[in-house]
């Protein structure tokens, strides 16, 4: 009989056990459960809504860089074919401090000049600001779109130099101040811009410009502003050769390829005109440039990142030191015509 009893009661804890499990295994799948609905539909106490919410079948598949892309454009270069700073061409009196002209198509760089020498890159540093911004619109998780609201403040409005002219407190679109950045070379909307998504701070904005230089690789950038004038004998400061790193990110996004080849337009109810500071694409029309940026300070120079596209081969290349425009714009419409060839 003590047998029978143990025996009972030993079945009755067993049943015990299991039917705690059961009850633990039904709590879980009711809270985590999955789906293999792209969402689950749950009622919220509060309002008693149905609301959607994501499931693990739900999150898209990641997509996989190429290989290309996995290894920096620096390493990808191939110098066998490059001619030395000793290229002269017909007419031209006056060569760069330093400079780079790559063929996107091949990574071949087909000339260079002193491209690791450490030199002021005054507005081409319009380059990196613009990039960020963008970047942020495209992969941030702030919401934050062309068409954002961007009150002015009055750190920016002050800067005079160069500017398209904000007024304190006043409201402008993010669109509009990245155009003036690239088009008008502004750099009161180039400091806005990036202040606005560096919670207004510039300060903040410029330490994202130096950790996006190393996270390129570029060693001898050093950013004081998102605009390049220089302060206190202080200036933004890369190599050709890391300049071209950064426009050929910027190369990425439609949205500056078509501000950097347009020849005017009009911001703010058509009372700002933005005038493109490129020739080459105002005055010029050289064939086949569609941008990037120009840059001028006394120390820098007249200096220029360009981009050139003649018969489905993409030439990028960068320029700096020039006295005058005029000077550069005649070197670079040689260099590209003899690059052409090569």
């Amino acid at each position: 009989m003590k047998n029978i009893d143990y025996t009972l009661r030993a079945r009755l804890q067993l049943l015990g056990i299991v039917a705690v499990i059961a009850v633990f295994a039904i709590i879980l799948v009711s809270k985590f459960g999955c789906s293999s609905n792209s969402s689950d539909t749950k009622v919220e106490k509060k309002t008693g809504k149905s609301v959607k919410t994501k499931t693990l079948s739900s999150i898209p598949e990641p997509r996989f860089l190429k290989k290309s892309e996995l290894i920096p454009f620096m390493q990808q270069l191939s110098w066998a074919k490059a001619k030395s700073n000793n290229i002269k061409f017909p007419r031209i009196a006056n060569y760069p401090t330093a400079g780079i002209l790559i063929d996107l198509n091949t990574n071949e760089v087909i000339w260079a000049k002193n491209p690791e020498m450490q030199v002021p890159i005054a507005s081409m540093s319009k380059l990196m600001t613009v990039l960020l911004v963008l970047e942020e619109i495209k992969y941030g998780n702030k919401n934050i779109t062309l068409d954002s609201q961007v009150k002015a403040t009055r750190e920016c409005a002050a800067i005079r130099v160069g500017a398209m002219g904000l007024s304190p407190n006043k409201i402008y679109k993010l669109e509009e101040l990245l155009q003036a950045a690239t088009i008008r070379s502004a750099n009161d909307a180039a400091a806005l811009a990036g202040a606005f998504i560096a919670d207004y701070s510039v300060a903040e904005f410029v330490k994202k410009m130096n950790l996006k230089a190393q996270s390129l690789q570029l060693k001898k950038t050093i950013f004081i502003n998102p605009h390049g004038l220089p302060d206190k004998n202080k200036h933004n400061l890369s190599t050709a050769l890391e300049v071209a790193v950064m426009a050929n990110e910027i190369l990425r996004h439609p949205e500056y390829m078509k501000w950097a080849k347009t020849y005017q337009t009009f911001a703010v109810n058509n009372t700002k005109e933005l005038t493109n500071t490129n020739n080459l694409v105002r005055k010029r029309k050289t064939p086949g440039v569609d941008g990037l940026k120009t840059g001028y300070t006394i120390k820098a120079g007249s200096c220029l990142a360009f981009s050139c596209m003649r018969d489905g081969r993409r030439m990028l290349g960068v320029v700096t030191g020039f006295k005058r425009a005029g000077d550069r714009d005649d070197f670079v419409e040689a260099l590209l015509d003899w690059g052409y060839k090569q």
